[in-house]
């Protein structure tokens, strides 16, 4: 009786996507470089990219990312899924994700070329998923 005070909606977030559990990482040093998705779906990878001037920019699936006031030389990690970039000063990681403008690159089912600038090397975890 009177369980009608209880009524109301209920919002979920969950993740429709199967994910490998164990991945293994590409490493391109040069822009122009294919990466291979071999997902079902778009999968928002982990960078990890190494600086190589003030201005970073990756762009891979049509998405380009731009970091402004980098450091040369500093590895920045960056996650396409949670949208943030992060570095380690010191041993404490740094948000340097207001330092960031344009979209999030992604990689689409299949070959992927990765081009940019202003980076030495980047470190994919592809994050590849399936229906």
């Amino acid at each position: 009786r009177n369980l009608d005070i209880w009524k109301g909606n209920v919002q979920f977030y969950c993740k429709p996507f199967k994910e490998k559990l164990i991945t293994e990482t590409v490493t391109i040093s040069s822009s122009g470089t294919s990466v291979r998705n071999n997902g079902d779906v778009t999968s928002k990878p982990k960078l990890t990219v190494t600086a190589s001037g003030t201005t970073v920019k990756v762009k891979a699936g049509g998405k380009e990312l731009t970091i402004t006031g980098a450091t040369s030389s500093t590895v920045y990690t960056v996650d396409c899924d949670s949208h943030t970039v992060t570095h380690l000063s010191s041993g404490t990681v740094v948000n340097d994700t207001k330092l960031t403008s344009g979209e999030w690159p992604q990689l689409l089912p299949g070959e992927n070329r990765v081009t940019g600038s202003g980076w030495s090397s980047i470190v994919i975890d592809r994050r590849e998923r399936f229906l």
